[in-house]
C-alpha cells in the first residue's frame, strides 16, 4: 500500500497486506477493515481488526494530497494576420474549462511591449497595429483546499 494518494473527490480505500507470522490473512475472514477521513485531503485512518482467532486492532495512517489542477483551455493557441483580422483591435476571449481555484491572467513582457492587455476576466486585446511575433498568456488558477495551483499557456501568433 503506499503512503500517499492523490484527491479525486471519491473515498479512497486502498488494500492493506495483513499477515500474520508470514501467513497471508483473508479480509472478511480473518480481519474487517473500517476507514475514516478518506476522502478529503489530510490524513486518513484504516482501522484492521482481528476476527476469530485473530485477536487486536491495529491503525495505519495514509495521506490525501491535492490533486493536480485540471485547468485547460478550449483552445490554446490564435493565430492573427495584420492585415486580414487586425484592421481593427481585436478582442478575444480565453476560454478557460475545469480550472480549480481562482483563475488570474498574466501577459509576457513582449506582449506588454506590443500593448496586448488582458482583463481580469481573461479578455485579450490585440491592437490593430500590434507587431508580428508570438506573445504569451499565462492563466494560473490558483487551486484550493483539494487542488494544487495549476497553469496553462495561451499563445497568440501575429503573421
Amino acid at each position: 500500500m503506499k503512503s500517499q494518494y492523490s484527491y479525486n473527490g471519491k473515498n479512497r480505500k486502498p488494500t492493506p497486506k495483513v499477515t500474520f507470522n508470514g501467513v497471508k490473512l483473508v479480509k472478511d475472514t480473518d480481519y474487517t477493515v473500517k476507514y475514516s477521513n478518506n476522502k478529503k485531503v489530510g490524513t486518513a485512518t484504516i482501522l484492521i481488526k482481528g476476527i476469530g482467532n485473530y485477536v487486536g486492532e491495529k491503525t495505519i495512517t495514509f495521506e490525501i494530497v491535492k490533486a493536480q489542477n485540471p485547468i485547460t483551455m478550449k483552445k490554446s493557441k490564435l493565430t492573427l494576420k495584420v492585415k486580414k483580422d487586425l484592421t481593427k483591435n481585436k478582442k478575444i476571449k480565453i476560454a478557460v474549462n475545469k480550472a480549480q481555484g481562482t483563475v488570474s491572467y498574466k501577459i509576457d513582457k513582449k506582449a506588454k511591449s506590443a500593448k496586448i492587455t488582458v482583463s481580469a476576466k481573461g479578455v485579450v486585446t490585440v491592437p490593430k497595429n500590434c507587431k508580428k511575433g508570438t506573445y504569451k498568456i499565462t492563466v494560473t488558477a490558483k487551486g484550493n483546499k483539494n487542488y494544487a495551483s495549476g497553469k496553462a499557456v495561451f499563445t497568440i501568433v501575429v503573421k
